[in-house]
């Protein structure tokens, strides 16, 4: 399972650097596969893409593309994906929901 994902992770990571270029500062997972608690059953694979400027329409439209792409391809059923701003990670109220979404899942 975990070569499985890991898979997915990897495919999602050259299309987000061929997408984004230099904009892209990193590509994170977090959430229960992030925590080891991963259930194939009622998971989904939780991503946050942190970008240092903020995303044309058109490229929005492409990095949604790429998710329905891997899911159509059943490399993974569900990939929830968050955008950040860099600057913004630098806000206490943005790292705390981040937070309470990645508690969530591991209860």
């Amino acid at each position: 399972m975990l070569v499985e994902k890991a898979k997915v992770l990897n495919e999602m990571a050259s299309r987000y650097l061929a997408l984004l270029g230099s904009n892209l500062v990193g590509i994170y997972l977090h959430g229960s596969l992030a925590m080891n608690c991963y259930n194939p059953k009622s998971s989904d694979i939780e991503i946050l893409v942190v970008v240092k400027n903020n995303l044309e329409y058109d490229v929005k439209r492409k990095l949604i593309e790429c998710l329905f792409d891997i899911e159509e391809s059943n490399l993974a059923s569900r990939i929830e994906m968050s955008v950040v701003l860099e600057k913004t990670l630098h806000q206490v109220s943005i790292l705390c929901s981040l937070f309470y979404i990645t508690r969530r899942f591991i209860r």
